[in-house]
């Protein structure tokens, strides 16, 4: 901001501050929250079968530090456990298609005869297979990250003149998580497993400090924190 602007009136401040509050990008959590504004229709996490067997520990003394699975364990999840390429293909067409329409994407690909998501879905899984390749700095394989993924399929989509609104969304990095959250949000539900809530209240009352250990994604902080609020 210039110095005149800085020493314009009060009023005159006030619309500057609104223009620029106007073109901040949404965090991610903020576009959670929108999402949720539309009202959306999302896939449902099927219903808990409880096991023949009576719950029961020992008691295990001297605890200071607990680390949580994310997945599977503070959020109950479609599949039983986080994955990007599922066994069954229809809740893979599913996601892309919608998130295809969702961003606008369809005619900025290279698209063939069939339905969108045909067109991408081939590029998608050879994407998250030459991620997987890359190995970590001891050589373990390491966990892809979706937003990575999307981050080099919307790269494609530039070829063809396609463009963000960086307004809403952010840059490319912040568009992707954003992409890769929505993306996620249609191929695999989450909800906080029962007594998940009381289990870390009643931690966080006897001072044992708490954290997460777990195969995460950009979003997965946000996602955890909305699922443990409704419950």
């Amino acid at each position: 901001m210039s110095l005149p602007d800085l020493q314009a009136p009060a009023a005159s401040s006030t619309s500057c501050l609104q223009r620029v509050c106007f073109i901040m990008a949404l965090s991610l959590a903020e576009y959670a929250d929108a999402l949720d504004q539309r009202q959306l229709i999302w896939p449902k996490v099927p219903a808990a079968v409880a096991l023949p067997a009576t719950p029961s520990i020992r008691p295990l003394p001297g605890i200071r530090v607990v680390l949580w699975d994310v997945y599977g364990t503070l959020l109950r999840i479609s599949d039983g456990s986080y994955g990007i390429l599922p066994k069954v293909e229809l809740p893979l067409q599913i996601a892309l298609d919608k998130t295809i329409h969702e961003f606008n994407m369809w005619n900025h690909m290279y698209r063939k005869p069939g339905p969108p998501w045909q067109s991408l879905i081939g590029i998608y899984r050879s994407t998250i297979e030459r991620l997987q390749m890359r190995a970590s700095a001891r050589g373990d394989v390491t966990e892809v990250n979706l937003s990575d993924v999307w981050r080099a399929l919307i790269e494609k989509l530039f070829e063809k003149d396609y463009v963000i609104d960086e307004d809403l969304y952010g840059d490319l990095d912040e568009f992707s998580d954003k992409v890769a959250f929505f993306f996620h949000s249609c191929l695999q539900a989450v909800e906080a497993r029962s007594g998940a809530v009381r289990a870390i209240t009643d931690l966080c009352g006897q001072g044992t400090l708490q954290g997460c250990l777990s195969d995460g994604q950009p979003f997965t902080l946000v996602q955890m924190l909305r699922a443990l609020s409704v419950q």
